[in-house]
């Protein structure tokens, strides 16, 4: 008899974030070995139906109230800013729940999903962990139905180790919540998947009662081994970004003062971005005298699309963040395509320096906002040593066979 499977998860195909992508190809995999697998969601600004993706049942329910304010083309845009600022202060007012961000989304996303497990008669329920609100609806499935369902809880994000979005919240007073309600979570699952490079967190001596429900996986996000290279680099200096660039994390402002001194001596040169911006990264761009010259921004894009722009890239650029935790999921999308990778970090710490030392088209540069022309001169050298070096599908995947979906599948099966 096939597994009847289901994750609940912030984000799906169309438009998914890196969570999303990651969950999708887990999804194909188990869909591949005769599965029946069902994914509920939020919905999105691309993806407001249930549907069947691949083979997959996708359902929807509403998401949060800031992103429908900022997803809706009928909203004007002054009662769109003082919806987004309603929607801070009601952060303000759910701090002693923190860090549950939207009791409705919470509530929505349980009725569904037990809905969903009574009818499609669901035995294994994984917990995708960004948000709080999708682990904690597959925590009451589980409450609710006992063992009849098996629960894996999923984290590709530290859950107490992450970084807060509340600034309302000290760093302090968020991990002591946090690790309340982790620990609850624990308490319940059967199995609790977390990061590979999260590990160090585990060994403190509160996991020591949950030690053999708590597993080690890496981030599943390799493309698959068939994928199409497609182009090859065309030594134009085609930059190419995907994912969101933020003050936080992804801040491509050091590589933006560089950027104009590779412009200066390869006219050619072009960054293309493709996801998020936020506004002071935007605001930056538009003060760089290069947007829509050099730089463009192209949105979030389907995943077709995405495809295209890796393929059509001669270098692609990651931006690593201030925290320790944060692995960009895009960095083993990039590794998949065997083009050179230029890789910016701020922390010696940087979780991305591990897997990208292991490739031998990549470059890791330290941000130091005084070298930006060494920097462009090191960029140029660095693309014009590897732009020929060939890198087999065969070799990237025997280095990288953890980063993908094959181990969590795995697991997933054997629960």
């Amino acid at each position: 008899m096939n597994e009847r499977i289901l994750f609940i998860t912030e984000s799906y195909y169309d438009s998914p974030s890196p969570n999303g992508s990651c969950v999708k190809k887990v999804a194909d995999t188990l869909i591949g070995g005769g599965a029946d697998v069902h994914v509920l969601t939020l919905k999105n600004e691309r993806a407001r139906e249930d549907a069947e993706i691949d083979g997959v049942k996708v359902y929807r329910v509403n998401t949060y109230l800031e992103w429908r304010v900022l997803f809706s083309k009928r909203i004007p845009h002054l009662i769109g800013r003082v919806l987004s600022r309603a929607t801070k202060l009601l952060k303000a007012l759910l701090i002693p729940r923190h860090p549950l961000r939207a009791p409705r989304v919470l509530r929505l996303l349980t009725k569904r999903a037990e809905e969903i497990a009574q009818k499609e008669n669901i035995q294994v329920v994984i917990g995708v962990y960004r948000d709080f609100e999708t682990v904690m609806a597959a925590v009451r499935l589980k409450e609710k139905f006992g063992d009849r369902i098996k629960l894996i809880i999923y984290t590709l994000d530290a859950i107490s180790g992450g970084v807060c979005s509340n600034r309302l919240v000290s760093e302090r007073m968020h991990v002591k919540k946090c690790r309340e309600w982790e620990l609850k979570m624990l308490s319940v699952c059967d199995i609790y998947c977390a990061l590979e490079a999260h590990r160090g967190i585990y060994a403190d001596e509160i996991y020591k009662p949950y030690t053999e429900k708590i597993r080690f996986v890496d981030v599943p996000n390799l493309l698959k081994s068939n994928f199409d290279y497609g182009k090859a680099p065309s030594g134009d200096m085609n930059f190419v970004f995907t994912g969101m660039l933020s003050e936080t994390n992804a801040d491509p402002s050091f590589f933006l003062g560089a950027f104009a001194h590779i412009c200066a001596s390869r006219p050619e040169a072009r960054f293309n971005i493709y996801g998020g911006v936020s506004a002071g990264v935007l605001r930056l761009i538009e003060k760089s005298g290069l947007y829509n010259e050099r730089i463009f921004f192209h949105g979030r894009v389907e995943a077709e699309a995405l495809d295209e722009a890796r393929r059509s890239a001669d270098i692609l650029l990651n931006f690593g963040n201030e925290h320790f935790c944060g692995i960009p999921c895009k960095i083993f999308e990039y590794v998949s395509t065997g083009k050179p990778i230029v890789s910016f970090y701020k922390i010696d710490g940087d979780a991305s320096t591990p897997y990208l030392k292991r490739y031998k088209k990549a470059i890791l540069i330290k941000n130091e906002p005084t070298a930006e022309r060494a920097c462009a001169e090191k960029i140029l050298t660095f693309f014009d040593s590897v732009k020929d070096i060939t890198v087999e599908r065969e070799e990237i995947y025997k280095e990288y066979y953890s980063n993908t979906p094959d181990e969590l599948a795995g697991i997933i099966r054997g629960a």
